[in-house]
């Protein structure tokens, strides 16, 4: 059994990809089981079985780089998992009145933004009365 670094294949990737609308619906019409999760157990169970340990001990090299990204970008701007003051972001937003405006943004866990809002003197002020209104009505 391989460990590491599985070998690209580039042209089933590509056929994947390319594999039209029309055609899975037509196998779907034909096979209802089309598709469906945990039919490769039923088909072929020792081959499914080989298959789920082989994908659990070796690591596709180029998907390795694009998911690790999404998944580190999802988790710093996910909002809903930070526990934030509401005081504290309402201070640090006022800042943007003195020429800092953006700050409340890294402490809330939107970086892009505050970056942006950075560079930009967070819109002209205009952007700190809105993130000031929004605040504190919860809505941000």
């Amino acid at each position: 059994m391989k460990i590491g670094f599985r070998t690209p294949n580039l042209k089933k990737r590509l056929r994947a990809r390319t594999t039209g609308k029309i055609k899975r619906k037509a196998k779907k019409m034909i096979n209802p089981f089309y598709g469906k999760k945990g039919v490769g157990f039923i088909k072929n169970p020792s081959r499914s079985i080989k298959n789920s340990i082989y994908h659990k001990v070796t690591v596709d090299p180029i998907n390795l780089t694009t998911s690790n990204i999404k998944r580190t970008f999802k988790k710093l701007n996910s909002v809903e998992s930070l526990n934030y003051n509401k005081k504290t972001a309402l201070i640090l937003c006022a800042l943007g009145f003195i020429g800092l405006g953006g700050i409340h943004d890294f402490y809330l866990g939107k970086f892009g933004n505050g970056i942006v809002k950075l560079l930009t003197i967070n819109w002209f002020l205009i952007g700190t009365i809105i993130d000031l209104v929004k605040l504190s009505n919860d809505s941000y």
